[in-house]
């Protein structure tokens, strides 16, 4: 497993450990050091005697590679240029009220180069992709001439890489492009 891989599900493990233990306490707006004896007794991070310097370098790190948002309860404010404070609060995992207007989340865009670079990147991963051999029906094949990757089982990497591409901010219809699958089932995957 890559280093980037690792980072990725550490990351998903710790903000799902963050977002209970700030249900379960009903607290907003906690330093690293409140959180740190939680997820250091979850195993999730190294224990250490200055309180949770790992976790922070852990932090540290997400943020050089711009990755903070795979922990979206954190919120880093830094102090003079030198040192960074990190707080966490809870997010809403409740679907939007289907009585008032949807939620809109703005998603900034990427220039075409910028798009075309990163759809260039994830197309070199999927390549590698397992396939299976099966007995396809004709109404499987037909899909699968414009579809090659669909009724694919889905593995842990081809996962792992809609995660990133999410990361990344790319669309549904990108994915799909990318992973050569029909976009209602990568739609599906991602809010499953």
């Amino acid at each position: 497993m890559s280093t980037e891989q690792e980072l990725f599900q550490k990351a998903r493990r710790i903000s799902k450990a963050i977002q209970e233990y700030l249900e379960e306490t009903g607290q907003d707006d906690l330093r690293s050091t409140d959180v740190y004896p939680y997820l250091a007794r979850k195993g999730l991070v190294e224990k250490d005697r200055h309180n949770g310097l790992q976790f922070r370098k852990f932090l540290s790190e997400l943020k050089r590679r711009d990755l903070l948002n795979m922990i979206p309860q954190c919120r880093a404010e830094e102090r003079g240029g030198v040192m960074t404070n990190w707080y966490f609060s809870r997010v809403s995992t409740k679907p939007a009220s289907s009585k008032g207007p949807a939620a809109q989340v703005h998603v900034p865009e990427h220039s075409k180069e910028e798009r075309e670079a990163l759809l260039a990147r994830f197309s070199t991963r999927a390549e590698d992709l397992p396939k299976r051999e099966a007995d396809w029906t004709p109404q499987e094949l037909e899909t699968r001439r414009n579809y090659p990757r669909a009724y694919e089982y889905w593995s842990s990497e081809e996962e792992l890489l809609v995660e990133e591409m999410l990361v990344a901010k790319l669309s549904a219809e990108d994915m799909a492009k990318v992973l050569r699958r029909q976009p209602s089932a990568v739609k599906r995957k991602i809010e499953s």
